[in-house]
C-alpha cells in the first residue's frame, strides 16, 4: 500500500478519494503522509463514509481504490 501512495504523488493541497474495503487502514497511512508535509495550507484529513460507486462530489486531485471490482464506475471519470 505505501508503494501505491508513494506512486499516487500526493501533495499537501490534494484532495484524495481513497475508496477502500471500509477498515480506514489506508485513510491512516495518508493521514500519516499528510502529517510529514507540514504545509501550512494542510487542513488535515476527513473521512467520509459513502459507497465508493457514488462517491462525495469533487473534484479530487487523487483517486486510489483499494479494493476489487468489475468495472470502473463512470462517475470516477468526472470525480477527477
Amino acid at each position: 500500500m505505501l508503494d501505491a501512495l508513494d506512486a499516487l504523488d500526493v501533495q499537501a493541497a490534494h484532495r484524495v478519494l481513497e475508496v477502500g474495503a471500509g477498515t480506514g487502514y489506508n485513510a491512516a497511512l495518508l493521514a500519516n503522509f499528510e502529517r510529514t508535509w507540514k504545509a501550512p495550507d494542510t487542513k488535515g484529513v476527513a473521512v467520509i463514509e459513502a459507497d465508493g460507486t457514488n462517491p462525495p462530489p469533487g473534484p479530487w486531485d487523487r483517486l486510489i481504490a483499494t479494493y476489487a471490482f468489475d468495472a470502473i464506475p463512470p462517475v470516477w471519470l468526472t470525480a477527477v
